[in-house]
């Protein structure tokens, strides 16, 4: 006769459910978090399409174009990049999803930056943290346009836009109705 020792086999059983809600609670928690942060990229979405934000971009643009001082360059758009930089390195929204909608822009505007002054460097000089959110974020889209075009990141400088196409976006920008 088999001697089952049922105060072992509720144990187990015991350790198997607490494991099992474990998993389904964290799989709810994720997704709480995907679609808590899709919700916030629908509306940084509605605030960059917003009629202050095109305004902000066009006056960034034009200051660029123009290579304004650099105490004198609007802040609104690399606020916003800021901002969302800090809220993606925080966890809150997905970096994916953000690549997904903003890369084009954040990547050019933040190189822009470089373009024929280095505004980075003056700003850096005063402040050291200036952007640093800004900053990892761009490193980040910069790794995943890597990673989506098989290029090593060794040889990102093959995505980076050149000086006219950065021209081009900065006169597209400014001019945007």
């Amino acid at each position: 006769m088999v001697s089952i020792d049922w105060v072992a086999v509720t144990g187990l059983a015991t350790v198997i459910l607490v494991i099992g809600t474990l998993v389904a609670e964290f799989r709810s928690a994720r997704r709480e978090q995907l679609i808590s942060g899709a919700r916030a990229m629908m509306d940084f979405e509605k605030d960059f399409e917003s009629r202050s934000m095109v305004d902000g971009r066009k006056e960034l643009s034009a200051a660029l174009l123009a290579q304004v001082p650099p105490w004198d360059l609007p802040t609104r758009v690399i606020d916003f990049v800021e901002n969302i930089g800090f809220l993606t390195r925080r966890g809150v929204v997905d970096l994916e999803m953000v690549w997904n909608r903003f890369d084009a822009y954040f990547l050019r505007y933040y190189q822009a930056l470089f373009w024929k002054h280095n505004y980075m460097a003056d700003f850096l000089g005063k402040d050291p943290a200036i952007w640093e959110n800004a900053t990892w974020l761009y490193r980040n889209l910069l790794a995943m346009d890597c990673v989506s075009r098989r290029i090593p990141f060794a040889k990102y400088a093959q995505l980076l836009p050149s000086a006219d196409q950065i021209k081009n976006f900065l006169d597209k920008e400014s001019t945007m109705p």
